[in-house]
């Protein structure tokens, strides 16, 4: 009710809750009708962690549909994964992605965050490769790898990220991308790149403090402009 009082332009769909989170045992019937018409999933953003996500995030990767459909996991997505186990992704039947910030990353294979952020370059060869999935490793010069073992540095984005939403506003434009059919690697590549682009856009207008995740958003469609031209 919040997000659609707040924007009308997003399309919403109650599903059923427990205890304020997915009800493991109704919302995938729920879930199903929706997402069997849908070119890309985002799971993660707002979802909490319980047992009953833990099990609705399983049902993603393994049985929600027959048809292969690529998937991006952030957020709650990642803790509830990480709770189930990161390996469990080799069961899903299209192309995942999974965009930690270094806490989730430690979680995720089981290490501490320092070591994630010792070599970040090789802990997200690691987890490409323990899931099959293209990885996103967030903060500055964010690591992107992919299960061939390529790897990009990106060169865009300023302090002035670190506000909340900002990695949500992100997960939004590497879905939509995945969902025009790009590769996952290409997506996450050209989504982060887009996403500092627009954020250096807004610190040079507004200043590297006290912009939020809203400003980026809106950002966005000049951003991409001025990058096709």
């Amino acid at each position: 009710p919040i997000v659609a009082a707040g924007q009308a332009e997003l399309m919403t769909e109650p599903i059923a809750d427990r205890d304020g989170h997915f009800d493991g045992a109704h919302a995938p019937d729920a879930l199903k009708m929706i997402i069997d018409g849908m070119n890309a999933l985002i799971v993660g953003p707002g979802m909490g962690v319980s047992d009953d996500t833990k099990r609705l995030v399983e049902w993603l990767i393994s049985d929600a549909s027959e048809r292969e459909r690529p998937m991006l996991i952030d957020a709650d997505g990642l803790n509830a994964l990480a709770a189930i186990g990161c390996e469990a992704l080799r069961r899903a039947r299209g192309p995942v992605v999974l965009t930690p910030h270094p806490g989730e990353a430690a979680r995720l294979l089981g290490v501490t965050p320092a070591i994630i952020n010792d070599d970040r370059v090789s802990a997200a060869r690691n987890l490409a490769e323990r899931t099959g999935a293209s990885v996103l490793i967030k903060g500055a010069h964010s690591v992107i790898a992919s299960p061939d073992g390529d790897v990009y540095i990106n060169s865009t984005g300023n302090p002035g990220m670190a506000t909340p939403g900002i990695g949500d506003a992100l997960s939004g434009i590497v879905g939509a991308l995945l969902g025009q059919k790009m590769r996952p690697i290409d997506a996450l590549a050209l989504g982060v790149f887009l996403h500092g682009f627009a954020a250096d856009r807004v610190a040079a207008r507004m200043g590297r403090v006290g912009y939020i995740a809203g400003d980026v958003i809106d950002e966005l469609p000049a951003a991409l402009e001025a990058l096709t031209r």
